[in-house]
């Protein structure tokens, strides 16, 4: 679909298919429609009122689950010009406070649901905060009453390719909370190389749970068939029950999810029965994925799986084909897709590395995000003078040129599609008055690709245990942050310019070993 902004391509959708389902959930086992005439009709009376009131273009945040509601604010965002901040319904209420300092949100639509909307109202109430905070649902039930006039107004706001569309926030290696800027034509970019690469056509049904709080369940999985004005199935609760319902119940063509779901569906015996005859293909990504995965899925589900990889700074960077044969998909994770450049450097030199060496994954791509918001030292680390984004992880380059993942530079642990950063989690435990040191490291899981381990070096003269950290951090950190495994040390294992040697903690957690592990010794 030509068309240069989220706006633009949404209004298109419209009129080239007004009748068609653009969106649809489940609702009390019955499935629930928005045709595309409805949902931008729905998001342009949302954008009027976005535009009433705040500053006309403060970043707005959404702190909610996934809803039709939710929907309907990112499409009222891109109409409006206002970017839209993302906030992780699991976060406490310190890390969202600090992602609306950082973002200068105006205006805070929460879902009422878990909670949220009572939180982010005592959040936003304190030290005069001037941060509007509205219920989300009751927002979008009264866009019907926007007056008609106004709304035709909003056709006239001018916003163009290089604005900013979404605030992804991320984190690095400091631990600090930073703002990806995704502007129109990079979502767009990453979106539109997503389905040229599926093969897919606008008749095609796409079905996922992924969360709206990330890139992939906003900018590939809900954009990506609004660019064809096709269908998305919006799975409201990230279970696998309701992923296989919801496509069983709307005919899915494609399903999107990650492989901690993917697992559960097969390995549940009531499940894995389910039928899905219509089914054309399947999307993976977001985690370590196991050796046999995609097999059992290809088998299980009589449709091909394309493995994507990307991030927040830089949605949709490559892709498996297809008719890749599963151990390919199960090994690498494909090659760059049009218009994408990948190379891999040596971190120290940040020269090239010949192929099947590992080192830092650097790539160009029209999808990639124009800064991380209010940090231009940060933005300058991250994308060199020659437009080369330093993605942080770690992989090589086949002879045939598909990417292999080997890591992550930056320490980022993925438990079950949710991005962890060692060095938030390490933070959050040094607070502890008892802890000396600290290192945080993912471990595989069969079910979750990595789980959260933290090695803890107690202060000299205290007694440290797992109760006492574990109770610690419940108060600081999301429950998917938290450590599940601890190990109490004597020390921790060090270079000879004073690093900690991660790797050497990997071996000794998930061989078991308990009590001294900085000389790495063997049970």
């Amino acid at each position: 679909m030509a068309s240069n902004t989220v706006g633009a391509m949404l209004r298109a959708a419209a009129r080239a298919h007004p009748a068609r389902p653009a969106l649809q959930w489940s609702a009390d086992g019955r499935l629930a429609s928005l045709t595309w005439r409805d949902v931008v009709a729905l998001a342009e009376a949302g954008a009027t009122a976005l535009r009433a009131g705040s500053p006309r273009n403060a970043p707005v945040a959404v702190w909610g689950v996934n809803s039709p509601a939710w929907v309907v604010l990112f499409y009222a965002a891109a109409f409006s010009g206002r970017p839209l901040v993302p906030i992780n319904p699991n976060l406490t209420d310190a890390e969202v406070g600090v992602l609306l300092a950082d973002s200068g949100a105006s205006t805070v639509l929460a879902d009422s649901a878990g909670g949220l909307l009572d939180r982010a109202t005592q959040l936003c109430g304190r030290g005069g905060s001037e941060i509007e905070v509205t219920d989300l649902q009751v927002w979008c039930d009264r866009l019907a009453t926007v007056d008609a006039a106004a709304v035709d107004a909003v056709a006239t706001v001018s916003v163009r390719p290089s604005d900013p569309f979404l605030i992804q926030y991320t984190s690095g290696t400091t631990g600090t909370p930073k703002g990806a800027v995704l502007s129109h034509q990079a979502c767009l970019d990453a979106a539109c190389a997503m389905t040229a690469h599926l093969r897919v056509n606008e008749h095609e049904i796409w079905c996922s749970p992924l969360p709206l709080h990330h890139v992939g369940g906003s900018v590939a999985l809900a954009l990506g068939p609004a660019t064809l004005a096709g269908t998305y199935v919006m799975v409201t609760d990230f279970t696998a029950e309701s992923f296989v319902s919801s496509a069983a119940l709307s005919g899915a063509t494609l399903l999107g999810g990650v492989p901690t779901l993917f697992l559960r569906i097969l390995d549940d015996p009531e499940l894995s029965t389910v039928q899905l005859p219509a089914l054309s293909a399947v999307i993976v990504g977001g985690a370590s994925i196991p050796p046999d995965l995609v097999e059992r899925l290809e088998r299980h589900f009589g449709a091909p799986a394309a493995v994507f990889y990307g991030q927040s700074e830089a949605p949709v960077i490559t892709a498996t084909d297809l008719d890749d044969a599963p151990a390919v998909k199960a090994s690498t994770i494909g090659r760059p897709l049009p218009n994408r450049q990948v190379r891999i450097i040596d971190p120290s030199s940040g020269l090239p590395v010949s192929v099947g060496k590992t080192g830092e994954i650097v790539v160009r791509t029209p999808s990639a995000m124009a800064e991380y918001l209010n940090r231009p030292e940060q933005t300058a680390q991250a994308i060199d003078d020659d437009g080369w984004l330093h993605t942080g992880d770690l992989g090589s380059l086949d002879p045939a040129g598909r990417l292999h993942f080997r890591g992550r530079l930056k320490e980022m642990i993925v438990r079950g599609g949710e991005n962890i950063y060692a060095v938030e989690v390490e933070n959050a435990i040094l607070s502890h008055p008892d802890v000396g040191q600290v290192a945080v490291v993912g471990l595989p899981d069969a079910r979750w690709g990595e789980i959260v381990a933290a090695a803890v070096v107690p202060v000299p003269g205290t007694v440290l245990s797992a109760d006492r950290l574990a109770a610690h951090v419940k108060a600081v950190l999301a429950p998917f942050k938290r450590p599940v495994r601890w190990q109490i040390a004597g020390q921790l294992p060090m270079t000879a310019s004073g690093k900690v040697q991660k790797f050497r903690i990997v071996e000794a957690m998930a061989a078991d070993m308990v009590g001294d592990i900085g000389e790495g010794k063997a049970r």
